[in-house]
């Protein structure tokens, strides 16, 4: 039922007291925050040294062991944001999220026992991690570094009532610390540089740990993986489950690639 608005004394005054107060957001420089960055416009010598300073940070974590065993939460809590949001949209009830110490991840949902909405959910695990990180090297080529890190923070942000461990709420606390610090810089060429560091982290540690994986499963030690998961929800062997975890972690690096190439001019 649709009731008729009624107009209170003095409202006719309301709407502009209203308006003028989103003008603060413009003085606090908001609307800029989301402004694409004309990278364009850089010679190709700073653009390749952007992409060469981006490149190092996400490497450097990668290949430093204490930094890498201190940085590969972030590809955890990455796989279970995947788990977590494919299971919402497919209908089921999130219930919780945790990280643990060993850097295993659990995300837990109720619903169906079987069916497409428990398989989409179990799949979207580990293709995540590199998919999102090609998304930030897509995002930094285009301009849009600082929308990247401002979604990636309020994804965070929404799901941190789900989080069931300390370290968990820890890790979505640095990483929204983070993001949302390097998005109020509001710095173009930071910004660009940090996504592309996440990017590079999350495409190439995820790819690792589809490795790491799949080293598992050749040994005979990975009876309650994702994918052994998946071959007992749908019969479908467990190697070809890995295969296709490795051919979108795989994949998804084609669209930063041209993208890079087509701002460097390649």
């Amino acid at each position: 039922m649709l009731l008729p608005a009624i107009a209170a004394p003095g409202a006719g005054n309301a709407l502009p007291a209203l308006l003028s107060g989103f003008d603060g957001l413009g003085r606090l420089g908001l609307p800029e925050r989301f402004e694409r960055a004309g990278l364009d416009a850089l010679e190709p010598e700073r653009l390749v040294l952007l992409l060469a300073g981006g490149l190092a940070l996400g490497l450097l974590a990668l290949t430093v062991p204490r930094l890498w065993l201190l940085l590969r939460i972030g590809v955890t809590v990455v796989h279970e944001l995947g788990h977590a949001v494919a299971g919402i949209l497919a209908g089921r009830r999130l219930l919780g999220i945790r990280v643990s110490w060993d850097m295993s991840g659990e995300t837990v949902t109720t619903g169906k026992p079987r069916g497409i909405g428990l398989i989409l959910t179990t799949l979207a695990g580990y293709p995540v991690p590199p998919v999102i990180g090609a998304v930030f090297l897509w995002a930094a080529a285009a301009g849009w570094a600082q929308a990247a890190l401002f979604a990636g923070a309020v994804l965070l942000v929404l799901l941190l009532v789900m989080v069931r461990s300390l370290l968990t709420a820890a890790a979505f606390l640095a990483v929204i610390a983070f993001q949302g610090f390097v998005w109020w810089l509001d710095e173009p060429l930071v910004s660009t540089a940090v996504a592309i560091g996440i990017g590079v982290l999350l495409l190439a540690g995820g790819l690792r740990a589809i490795g790491g994986l799949m080293s598992s499963h050749a040994r005979g030690r990975a009876e309650r993986s994702d994918a052994a998961a998946l071959a007992r929800l749908t019969h479908v062997p467990a190697a070809l489950w890995l295969g296709l975890f490795a051919l979108i972690g795989a994949a998804s690096a084609l669209l930063p690639a041209w993208s890079w190439a087509r701002l460097l001019g390649l």
